[in-house]
């Protein structure tokens, strides 16, 4: 199938800053370029490479390959330690998938009011284009998906008073990532 060059672009941008705000880390090995030659591998194959059905491993596999050529051992260590975590994440949402096609599995998240009260008002600022809440308690949150919520809310309010045309494009990106996880840490909330 034919893949649109800008949307390889933007996607290779938007997991660029993905990876650089979850991992904190500014590495090469997750720059734009490096990620769009990659999905580049991926949907421009050479010969006797995978053409379909393309899995995450997949990717992994071509990630690697570009790495590899482009920087050889250099960047080794970080890669691994990127490609781990990833690998982990990977996991941990086909375990997820596997659970919510079970019948009568609820997944749920326990939360406490406070955390009730920002993620809606989160979801309601992002909904009406309103400055972003401040996390109410000083020790910032504790929970795994809300410190998810937390880094992305961080980075929608430096795009969301910008000027900066490479930031304006990634605004409505963030937006919807912000509302799908409002929506569900409060649909997965314990009752």
């Amino acid at each position: 199938a034919l893949v649109d060059n800008r949307s390889v672009l933007n996607l290779a941008n938007w997991a660029h800053h993905l990876m650089r705000v979850g991992h904190k880390t500014n590495s090469a090995v997750i720059s734009e370029d490096v990620l769009g030659k990659t999905l580049h591998y991926i949907t421009n194959p050479p010969l006797f490479e995978k053409a379909q059905n393309i899995e995450f491993e997949d990717f992994c596999e071509a990630w690697k390959k570009i790495v590899f050529k482009l920087f050889g051992k250099n960047h080794d260590s970080e890669f691994q330690k990127i490609i781990s975590e990833l690998q982990w994440l990977n996991t941990q949402l086909k375990s997820e998938e596997k659970l919510e096609r079970t019948a009568g599995f609820i997944p749920t998240i326990y939360l406490t009011q406070t955390e009730i009260d920002w993620t809606m008002a989160v979801q309601q600022a992002a909904e009406e284009n309103l400055e972003m809440p401040k996390y109410p308690l000083s020790r910032g949150p504790q929970k795994p998906r809300l410190i998810d919520l937390y880094r992305t809310v961080q980075l929608y309010r430096i795009v969301q008073t910008t000027k900066l045309p490479e930031f304006i494009k990634h605004r409505d990106n963030i937006k919807a990532t912000i509302l799908d996880r409002c929506r569900g840490l409060l649909r997965d909330k314990a009752s």
